[in-house]
């Protein structure tokens, strides 16, 4: 009878209003983590980000790839690449596209990193989605829902950019006030 409340106790723990309620996400890709610095990233990598045409003024990108990315993170290969979004001088947003494309595998281990099972998104026929998300981060494997390849693993930190979108938005009320 105590083991069947320590299972119960346990289960309540781990529900939620009638959810699941996962660990808090890692923040992390190797050496890489969201809210790192410009600056620390720039002394990590040797690469120091910059102005693209798809950013806000307050918004850089650098993009590590092959040889590079390597040396840096001997785990991602060269066969790899990774984009980094920063606004207002942090990381708010990387994306890998992983050398290993199997959409099992990496959505097995990413549960197991992550300890929870994730959100399925397959709406659109062209681009399938699984998602992991606390309050701060968000995680989101993007995959070919026809052959099931992976195309590539979306870290968000969700306070900044929601911060970015507010900056967004302002922008474009301002560009289209008369």
């Amino acid at each position: 009878m105590r083991v069947i409340v320590l299972l119960l106790t346990l289960a309540a723990g781990i529900c939620q209003a009638g959810g699941f309620v996962p660990a808090q996400l890692s923040r992390a890709y190797g050496p890489f983590h969201l809210g790192m610095s410009e600056a620390d990233f720039s002394r990590l990598t040797g690469i120091k980000p910059g102005p693209c045409a798809i950013c806000l003024p307050d918004e850089r990108l650098a993009i590590v790839e092959g040889a590079d990315l390597a040396r840096i993170h001997p785990q991602a290969g060269e066969e790899s690449v990774m984009d980094f979004f920063f606004y207002r001088g942090r990381l708010y947003q990387f994306t890998v596209a992983p050398r290993e494309g199997d959409l099992k595998t990496l959505a097995r281990r990413l549960s197991d990193r992550f300890q929870a099972p994730p959100e399925v998104d397959d709406t659109s026929p062209d681009l399938g989605q699984l998602r992991w998300q606390d309050e701060h981060t968000r995680v989101t494997l993007n995959y070919d829902p026809q052959d099931d390849r992976v195309i590539a693993i979306k870290y968000d930190d969700l306070p900044t950019l929601e911060a970015r979108q507010a900056a967004l938005d302002a922008q474009i009320q301002v560009a289209g006030a008369p």
